[in-house]
């Protein structure tokens, strides 16, 4: 209050605009003020009048500059009061000023009444003691021609953000720049490159050295103090990108390093950090290209609740326990699997480790399979090639199909830095394709097979090394492929191509046709709870297999192939597909049994079926549970009516044909 300089109110509220331009007396100091009229000022608050101090707040600050306000400093940096706020309370502490204002306004019958009020106060983040704004001499940066260059480098696309809703962030900030403060007063930085004359004369130079010499030579005296002041560290941290390399001088290694193609940084210092890296970078260094080309922002990272991890909650989890647990390639595949670009939202589940670890040893299990083979002696190391055409089989013809459709879509997610898609992409194709069924293909020797496998591994592995090193690099070097010869890395491999590869569209979709058929023939399998040791007849209609594809089905789907059976063949289990039809033959008994237990299974689904109804129509339950409780019972009882309808559809199949 001692440091008041105006009353200021809203240009647009009725209740004062006639008091505008007129002037009151400060209590206790009887010091004339003006009233003036700001749109800061928020007419709702209060009285919609308030008092204005540009020493000692932000937006009091503010208007003064635009009203040219005095700007009395009635706090010292001790904290107590300084002979601005007049005699009466020069060298009293803050807290003690405060009550004797209190006392006097009150014996002066100035004080209408006191209230208690809560509001935001500043304090220190470390030992919680009240900072008191106050004006105090600062280094800035003027920013309007720095900023320029850079907001031009993001519109002309010469400067990229992923997801590229950041770059806006990036832009907003820019174009409503301040100028910077860059002077901070802390023991710990780049000290400021200014000096002081004995009569406050300022010197700035790049060295203590040129500065005397400056000093001689515009004040006759080289008698100089240094500022205390520290630069910013964000201001330090912005020269980064070419500091590290030389800078100023012409290095070798400026020149093969700068500009580098990609920053990776979190979202809370697109300002602090990434703009003023673009704007110092290309202030200094070359004022066409910024630092880098694309700025990829990384997810927040969440825990299953949904809270943002942190120390404070102590809900963050140590990388290196899960390493310890789960292994570095692991958890490197847990975490990108989560990392979806766009949602910007990771809500970690230790659970993708864990199942990243399983897919591992797959992959472990499977190249032990591979080199175990008796024909993989038969390459020659360094050497490995495809056969020809007519030399593959279907199954290989599918494989190579597979792998070029996923070299594609990896190499188009990894360029996008979609990592997720790249990360599921490959788990598809190892686990999935490559494991569970070409290498089970693979189980009726050929002699194609040793270099189609290898082949599509090395792919697969050199795909993969850049999310999981570790496990790609140690496979890679036990393959006979072409490069490994003279102990290369696998990090120094070409990047795969998919027009190395074949694309058999027509073979691949026959073999997809294939599993389709196997799957449900497995499917009728465990309907009818088949023994996995015995190999009932079945049936493929609607296709002509030729003696390899017969030998597939069989072998895979464990069943011996006859020709199909008349419509309404007793104990025949069908299922029809897009463009098959298959059938299991169980005879009359086995479809006996079948009806019995389909019986039983569809008493269990109608009881599952109404339980959930009545638990949602339950208006209390739908009120008062968890919005994500009621959403997975809503989950549920739609997989139990689903299954519910097959089971019926087959129940109805069965008796037919019975």
């Amino acid at each position: 209050m001692l440091g008041d300089t105006a009353v200021a109110v809203h240009p647009d509220d009725e209740r004062y605009r006639a008091l505008v331009g007129k002037h009151v007396l400060l209590p206790l100091r009887n010091r004339v003020i003006p009233i003036v009229a700001d749109a800061a000022v928020e007419r709702e608050f209060g009285t919609g009048a308030v008092k204005v101090t540009p020493a000692h707040d932000a937006t009091d600050y503010d208007i003064g500059v635009r009203h040219g306000l005095a700007m009395p400093s009635v706090i010292g940096l001790d904290a107590k009061m300084t002979a601005e706020a007049g005699e009466a309370y020069q060298g009293l502490d803050r807290d003690e000023a405060r009550k004797r204002v209190v006392a006097d306004l009150q014996a002066q019958n100035f004080l209408v009444a006191t209230e208690s009020h809560h509001h935001s106060v500043a304090a220190c983040s470390r030992c919680g003691t009240v900072i008191e704004p106050l004006l105090s001499l600062q280094w800035f940066v003027k920013m309007e021609s720095l900023a320029k260059p850079g907001l031009e480098a993001l519109r002309d696309g010469r400067l990229r953000f992923v997801p590229e809703r950041h770059g806006r962030t990036y832009a907003q900030w820019l174009e409503n720049i301040r100028d910077w403060n860059i002077s901070r007063q802390v023991w710990w930085g780049h000290r400021l490159p200014v000096w002081y004359t004995p009569d406050g004369e300022i010197v700035v130079a790049e060295s203590e050295d040129e500065a005397k010499r400056s000093a001689r030579e515009q004040y006759g005296s080289d008698a100089l103090t240094r500022d205390e002041d520290t630069l910013d560290t964000w201001f330090s941290s912005g020269l980064w990108p070419f500091s590290i390399l030389g800078w100023p001088k012409e290095t070798k290694e400026l020149a093969a390093w700068y500009p580098t193609q990609v920053l990776i940084t979190a979202q809370e210092i697109i300002f602090l950090w990434v703009a003023r890296m673009v704007m110092l970078g290309m202030h200094f260094v070359d004022g066409e290209r910024p630092p880098f080309k694309d700025v990829l922002i990384t997810p927040l990272v969440f825990d299953q609740q949904g809270r943002k991890m942190s120390k404070s909650l102590g809900n963050s989890i140590d990388p290196l326990d899960l390493i310890e647990k789960y292994g570095a390639d692991a958890t490197r595949l847990g975490i990108i699997r989560q990392m979806h670009l766009e949602s910007q939202e990771l809500r970690f589940s230790e659970s993708r480790c864990e199942e990243s670890r399983n897919f591992n040893n797959k992959i472990w299990n499977a190249a032990r399979y591979v080199l175990s083979l008796p024909d993989l002696a038969d390459l020659v190391r360094g050497a490995v090639v495809l056969p020809q055409t007519a030399e593959l089989t279907l199954a290989d013809r599918w494989i190579l199909a597979r792998l070029r459709e996923t070299v594609e879509t990896a190499t188009r997610a990894y360029e996008s830095y979609e990592f997720s898609t790249a990360a599921d992409r490959l788990w598809k194709f190892l686990w999935n394709e490559y494991c569970d069924w070409y290498l089970e293909a693979t189980k009726q020797p050929s002699p194609s097979r040793a270099a189609v496998l290898t082949t599509v591994l090395d792919v697969a592995l050199r795909l993969l090394h850049p999310i999981e090193p570790f496990i790609t690099e140690e496979i890679w070097q036990m393959l006979p492929q072409r490069g490994h010869a003279d102990g290369q890395s696998i990090a120094r491999a070409s990047w795969p191509r998919a027009e190395e590869l074949p694309g058999d569209g027509e073979a691949a979709a026959r073999f997809d046709q294939l599993m389709e058929a196997i799957v449900a023939l497995r499917r009728l399998r465990a309907d009818a709870g088949i023994p996995a040791r015995d190999v009932p007849q079945a049936s493929i209609a609607h296709s002509e297999l030729d003696a390899q594809e017969r030998a597939l089905v069989e072998r895979l789907a464990r069943v011996s192939l006859v020709a199909p059976p008349p419509a309404g063949t007793p104990g025949a289990l069908t299922e029809r597909l897009a463009e098959l039809e298959v059938a299991l033959l169980v005879g009359k008994d086995g479809a006996a049994r079948e009806i019995e237990r389909l019986r039983t299974e569809e008493r269990r689904l109608i009881a599952e079926v109404e339980r959930l109804e009545k638990k949602l129509a339950n208006a209390s339950f739908a009120l008062k549970a968890p919005p994500d409780i009621v959403q997975k019972e809503r989950e549920k009882l739609a997989g139990y009516a689903e299954e519910l309808q097959r089971t019926r559809q087959r129940l109805t199949e069965l008796k037919a044909s019975s």
